[in-house]
């Protein structure tokens, strides 16, 4: 389970100048409106945990994921 995470983490700091970016126009767009600011960063943080999702199925990534010790139920909790 601690190698998918450490596969994540690289997997984002790769994308290192993409979130940055993201992150700066949050910031800037939330100067005058906080709600702005929350609400971006939000969407940017649930955007990148779809694409990890979306490169774990892209390359087979369950099927090393349900080799670990836990049940189904477990992954689904």
């Amino acid at each position: 389970m601690k190698g998918l995470l450490v596969k994540d983490f690289l997997l984002m700091i790769k994308s290192k100048k993409v979130i940055l970016f993201m992150l700066f126009i949050g910031i800037v767009g939330g100067i005058n409106d906080i709600s702005f600011a929350t609400g971006y960063i939000l969407m940017v943080l649930a955007i990148l945990s779809l694409s990890t999702i979306s490169y774990d199925e892209a390359n087979h990534g369950l099927k090393t994921l349900f080799t670990l010790p836990i049940s189904k139920s477990d992954y689904v909790k």
